[in-house]
């Protein structure tokens, strides 16, 4: 389950097309599907619930639609989050629901601080970080 945000707060082409194929690759690995959730097309609650409820993994960028992981039955939680050490609220939903989690730092475009910045790119390739949510959550080795 990856999930898109609205053009508030989204990472730059490349590293959303980077975040896509790990996603693309790690799943296939699992023998998982991937499914994307975006602010532009609303749903109800009852559909977000239904999408959510099978996820095995959610990955998104730091935002309030993250909290959506709460519909899971277990998942782990990867949130493209900001640098700054004491924005890591998802990593209290994720111990609130003890889910795996982890943090992947973005990088802002620009001179701009992190938290103005409209579009970010990562710090890190996500493949390994999704790997190690995944064996965690789905306990395979």
């Amino acid at each position: 389950m990856l999930r898109r945000r609205a053009p508030t707060r989204r990472l730059a082409a490349d590293a959303e097309r980077a975040v896509l194929d790990a996603a693309e690759r790690v799943a296939s690995e699992f023998d998982l599907a991937t499914t994307i959730f975006s602010d532009e097309a609303p749903t109800d609650a009852a559909a977000t619930l239904r999408l959510f409820r099978p996820a095995a993994l959610v990955v998104g960028v730091h935002g309030a639609g993250l909290t959506n992981a709460l519909f899971c039955a277990r998942c782990a939680l990867l949130e493209l989050g900001l640098p700054n050490p004491h924005a890591r609220y998802y990593a209290h939903l994720a111990n609130a629901t003890r889910s795996p989690y982890a943090t992947l730092p973005v990088a802002a475009d620009g001179a701009a601080p992190p938290y103005a910045a409209r579009e970010v790119g990562l710090a890190d390739d996500p493949a390994a970080a999704m790997r190690a949510l995944l064996v965690r959550t789905l306990r395979v080795s």
